[in-house]
Order: structure tokens, then C-alpha cells, then sequence
């Protein structure tokens, strides 16, 4: 059978309080105090809510808010912490004086009606830590979270699969007035993306500009030339950018 704890009802004022709890304690803990719903064998198991008081103030009133704070510590940060758990025990949402922490077995998914603001007085990161190469959506523009990474070219091609890195020439005897293409195997490049090239380090005695880069799906094909009264006697490096569009 049910159990029923209520104060009583008023007709012309306030109506009573109700408090639940264990009593202080000196030179020990303070009381455990549990709530639960019974479990059955039929059916879903028993469910418990927490409800504040409904108002029909015709002054513009709020209903009552419902208040849940973990006990204080000795120390500015030794509060205890607020903890949800599923129901196979895992902790999914932690609160803590110093961070909040969300955690999802599958997807997490933050949705406003209107506006959705965030901030931090120091930096906000996004990390995409599986191997996926679609990234991180943007209104359905990826970022790979500037991922960087570095290739040589063998046999005028290179591969780098990330959105930012820096390709190092095979040729170190590019003559002067000549030109050079490498093709750049890279998954994050579509038929539409612009591949920002640009020289990073110049060859010894030689001039080298990046004179035409095309974009297709997977790749780019980067033309360089030697615009110098010289031949190259070294190695170049080209940094390139890609942005998804």
C-alpha cells in the first residue's frame, strides 16, 4: 500500500511545510537519507518525481523551482558534487564547484528554440577523437579541428589526410623558369573545397611560387614554377590550407 507525508491545506494563506531529513551529527557523519521505488516483477519499475507547486497568481507569479545543492566543504572547493547516474550505474552528468561534465554512452544533443550561447574566458575546444573523417559539423560545413600533419612528395604525389600541413619537394634541381606539378591525395578535400597553398620555405638560389592548384574530390593538383634567374639547389615546402565548402 502507499504512504501518504503532505502538511495540511489552507484556505486563507499559506500552507504548511513539510521537511525530511536526518539530524546533525558531532564527531561523526550526518545521516544517510535514501529515497527509493520499490522494484516488481511486471512491468516498468517504479518511477519518482520531484514536482514544485503550480501558482495561479494573476500577478504574473512564477511556479515554485525545484533546488538540488550537494553539501558544503571546509574549503571554497571541497563541495560535494551533484552526480546523475543511468540505470545500470553510470555516471552521465557530474556538477562539482569547478566543472560540469557530460558524458553519452551514444549521442548528446543540445537544441534551443532560439539562440545558444557559449563562452569561456579562456579557449573552447571541439576534439573529434574516433578516426571518422567527416568532422565536425558546422552547419553542414566539416571541421577536422585543424588537424596537421606533413608528407614528402615521392613520384610527384603526397599524401596528407588532415585540413592543415606542410609538403615537402622531391625536386631539389628545379631549373629556373620551369615548373612542377604534385598532386596532394587528401580525404578532406572535395570537388568544391578551396585549397589554400602558399610557399613555406623557398629553395636555395631558386625563387618557387605556387602558380595553380585545383581541387577535386580527394585530391588537389598543386603547379609550382621557378620564377628565379636560377635553378633551385635545394629542397622546397609548401604549407596548404583546407577549407570545406
Amino acid at each position: 500500500g502507499k504512504l501518504v507525508f503532505s502538511s495540511g491545506t489552507s484556505k486563507g494563506g499559506n500552507s504548511g511545510a513539510l521537511y525530511l531529513g536526518s539530524g546533525a551529527a558531532t564527531g561523526g557523519r550526518g545521516g544517510l537519507v535514501a529515497l527509493t521505488a520499490g522494484s516488481g516483477t511486471s512491468g516498468t519499475g517504479g518511477s519518482i518525481y520531484v514536482t514544485a507547486g503550480d501558482t495561479s497568481d494573476a500577478d504574473g507569479r512564477y511556479g515554485g523551482s525545484v533546488y538540488i545543492r550537494p553539501g558544503a566543504g571546509a574549503g571554497s572547493s571541497n563541495g560535494g558534487s551533484t552526480i546523475v547516474y543511468t540505470g545500470v550505474g553510470t555516471a552521465r552528468m557530474t556538477i562539482s564547484d569547478s566543472t560540469i561534465s557530460l558524458s553519452s554512452g551514444g549521442t548528446l544533443s543540445l537544441t534551443a528554440s532560439t539562440t545558444m550561447s557559449l563562452t569561456a574566458s579562456t579557449s573552447i575546444t571541439f576534439s573529434l577523437t574516433s578516426a571518422s573523417a567527416t568532422g565536425i559539423d558546422f552547419d553542414s560545413n566539416f571541421v577536422q579541428g585543424y588537424e596537421y600533419g606533413t608528407g614528402t612528395v615521392s613520384a610527384a604525389a603526397v599524401t596528407i589526410n588532415a585540413q592543415t600541413g606542410i609538403i615537402t619537394s622531391a625536386t631539389s634541381t628545379l631549373a629556373a623558369g620551369a615548373s612542377e606539378t604534385i598532386t596532394l591525395t587528401n580525404s578532406r578535400i572535395t570537388a568544391s573545397s578551396t585549397v589554400l597553398m602558399n610557399v613555406q620555405t623557398r629553395c636555395t638560389s631558386g625563387y618557387v611560387q605556387v602558380a595553380n592548384t585545383v581541387a577535386s574530390a580527394g585530391s588537389a593538383s598543386i603547379v609550382v614554377v621557378n620564377l628565379g634567374t636560377s635553378a633551385c639547389t635545394s629542397t622546397y615546402t609548401l604549407g596548404f590550407f583546407v577549407a570545406v565548402s
